[in-house]
């Protein structure tokens, strides 16, 4: 009951565009995943292992969040009630109505990128509870914000044609005459 599902994949982007019909690129299937366009940085044939101590440590962090969250369920939801401090709700609502809400990119590019406000609060959460709190402060919305901004780059990167983006530009340009 209540599952909770995460999907990691790696795919190239035409692969991705190929595999995504018009259909799921607008009627809000693919604005549920975070797309981040990734490059490999050089290759090594025979990488090194990461060592104990370094995995003893990480696995120690993940154990001590694990513990907070569970710590901290109310009742039989399995929840934990999150708040913004009052400067990380400012902040947050000042993107929320700017910033997460441009829809200057274009039809296609804009529903994928319509769910751009829930997808920085379960972010900042996440990093607030690895901080191991349930207050969001400002340095919790601020570093989901910059996961924001990159998948929204990966996003115009993958999926946005030179095509697209002459007509966004034009219908941009237009609508500046028309507000003058």
């Amino acid at each position: 009951t209540d599952p909770h599902i995460s999907i990691a994949a790696a795919v190239t982007p035409g692969e991705l565009r190929a595999m995504l019909g018009k259909q799921d690129l607008t009627n809000g299937f693919a604005n549920r995943f975070l797309i981040f366009w990734a490059e490999r940085t050089g290759q090594e044939p025979f990488p090194r292992a990461t060592d104990q101590e370094t995995v003893d440590i990480f696995a120690q962090e993940f154990k001590r969040v694990i513990e907070y969250c569970h710590g901290h369920y109310i009742g039989q939801n399995d929840t934990i009630l999150m708040k913004f401090s009052p400067d990380a709700a400012e902040l947050y609502a000042k993107l929320y109505k700017g910033e997460l809400e441009d829809r200057t990119h274009g039809e296609r590019i804009n529903a994928l990128l319509e769910r751009r406000a829930p997808m920085l609060l379960r972010l900042a959460m996440i990093f607030a509870l690895t901080d191991l709190q349930t207050i969001l402060e400002v340095k919790h919305i601020n570093a989901a914000l910059g996961w924001v901004r990159y998948y929204v780059d990966s996003v115009k990167f993958i999926f946005a044609s030179g095509a697209d983006e002459a007509k966004v530009a034009e219908v941009q340009e237009a609508a500046g005459k028309i507000l003058d």
